[in-house]
């Protein structure tokens, strides 16, 4: 019965240019792909070829990372428009069943942050946080709002695809964007070594038809486990990891993110990024909390 409601379904689309928007028979998430060293860190063309390792939990560590790549392998639901009215390829200029993917709107919910470790600094001791008053244009307004700092509900995330009618196609989407995850490496809850929290991404791909009409998947839920140093690798003595010299015995295809990196590879990652200093001497074990201050180095030495 499922079945020809949607053969209906999709003659009255021919028909109407229309759609529903989040109808799951049209397009939906069917699994996440864990990609490896296993895959060779490629997405290979296509789906259905029952080689694909799903993953229902990911693991993003901020101590190496600032984003977290996701590989859903999407369907489209509808047939091909000349198996239902019955018209040959040569008579059909576009498969107007096709779905051009653009992006997905990803929507973040987290338990347990404590802010940005930006806000507890005031020198000026005004009652306002300097980073509130940083004004680099210097056109009298500050360049940042304290909503600037806290975690999104809800952003677009912009990626490419082309969904066949009635294919399956897998596509790279930053879940974490690298301005979503500072905000993540910048939250004061993962100042500690291997602390950690569960961040839930609901993921909503969209696309359009080849008449312009706007779809949109269901939703997907996607758990990311957020921690603090958790995929570190110590195939060295802590205090040799940040020594080039050092040869990793582990390189993932995305360090920071579902598999351990050598602790050589997590201290080359960090060149650049917020605390990179700080970062390291945590990579070392010398600190375990990106609260504490710098050592201060004597001049004799």
């Amino acid at each position: 019965m499922k079945r020809w409601g949607l053969v209906i379904g999709s003659v009255a689309l021919c028909l109407s240019g229309c759609v529903v928007e989040n109808d799951p028979e049209v397009m939906y998430i069917q699994s996440t792909r864990l990609l490896n060293r296993t895959q060779k860190c490629a997405i290979k063309g296509g789906g259905g070829s029952g080689q694909i390792e799903a993953i229902a939990v990911g693991t993003l560590d901020l101590l190496q990372s600032n984003r977290y790549l996701l590989f859903p392998e999407l369907k489209n639901g509808l047939s091909p428009v000349e198996t239902v009215t019955g018209g040959s390829p040569k008579s059909l200029q576009l498969e107007s069943h096709n779905i051009t993917i653009t992006g997905a709107w990803v929507s973040y919910r987290m338990d347990g942050l404590l802010g940005n470790y930006q806000l507890e600094t005031d020198a000026d001791n005004n009652g306002i946080p300097d980073i509130l008053e940083v004004d680099s244009d210097e056109d009298g307004k500050p360049d940042l709002k304290e909503s600037d700092l806290r975690l999104p509900s809800k952003a677009f995330v912009p990626t490419s695809g082309l969904l066949e009618a009635g294919g399956t196609v897998s596509v790279a989407l930053e879940a974490v964007p690298p301005w979503v995850g500072n905000l993540l490496d910048m939250d004061r809850a993962f100042d500690k070594a291997y602390s950690g929290g569960m961040l839930l991404a609901t993921v909503v791909i969209q696309g359009y038809m080849a008449d312009g009409t706007e779809v949109r998947s269901s939703e997907y839920h996607f758990p990311i486990r957020v921690c603090r140093g958790c995929l570190v690798l110590y195939d060295a003595p802590p205090a040799s990891c940040c020594n080039h010299s050092t040869a990793p015995t582990s390189v993932p295809c995305f360090p920071g993110q579902d598999e351990a990196s050598s602790c050589s590879v997590a201290c080359a990652v960090l060149e650049g990024t917020d605390r990179a200093d700080l970062k390291v001497l945590m990579v070392k074990r010398e600190i375990s909390d990106l609260s504490e201050s710098l050592p201060v180095i004597s001049s004799d030495e």
